[in-house]
């Protein structure tokens, strides 16, 4: 946090609590000489909270994994807990999934058309997700570059009378947006 940020923050622990807050920043440095902001909940200097985790993380064997084995002991817990928070936070929910898609365009169009190829059943468990992945980025760099829009097509259509191909990197190639609009899902042989 900024010098500014903090400032804003509560001045203590109760006057953050009464305002629902997760810090607060007294203005005087912990006992360990760390000037940053405290946790509400625990009344730990930020930074130190922080470097224990880390040194109990390095240090003691039974912290790693430890949320992940509690998400499995209390899976069904977990999974409740989960569909209220998307339930309780939906404008949050959207707006993050927003926010991802537009940081990470070429996972977000590679995911997007897996989930079509296995509605179809075209996209095998055992492909290469990673590679599927770096076609899509070749999409995106060749559009930047190129100064055009790209997609990526289906050299072997996932849907076509005669013929019906699957999604993995050897039956995709970027091609104009244009093009591949007008190819729609027809198949010609021999054509790659």
């Amino acid at each position: 946090m900024e010098e500014k940020d903090l400032k804003a923050l509560p001045k203590s622990v109760k006057e953050a609590r009464e305002l629902g807050e997760k810090w607060y920043f007294t203005g005087l440095p912990c006992k360990r000489g760390h000037l940053t902001f405290r946790h509400t909940s625990t009344r730990k200097c930020a930074q130190c909270s922080n470097f224990h985790c880390r040194n109990d993380y390095a240090s003691k064997p039974e912290y790693r994994g430890r949320g992940k084995r509690w998400y499995w002991e209390n899976h069904e817990r977990a999974i409740a807990k989960m569909a209220e928070y998307r339930a309780n936070n939906k404008d949050i929910m959207q707006q993050s999934s927003k926010n991802w898609r537009e940081n990470n365009k070429a996972a977000a169009m590679e995911m997007a058309n897996r989930r079509r190829a296995k509605k179809l059943q075209a996209c095998p468990d055992w492909v290469d997700r990673a590679a599927l992945r770096q076609v899509y980025e070749l999409r995106d760099r060749l559009s930047f570059t190129l100064g055009i829009k790209f997609d990526v097509d289906h050299i072997v259509p996932l849907q076509n009378d005669s013929v019906c191909g699957l999604h993995v990197p050897w039956n995709l190639r970027p091609i104009p947006y244009s093009w591949n609009r007008r190819k729609g899902n027809r198949f010609i042989p021999g054509e790659s």
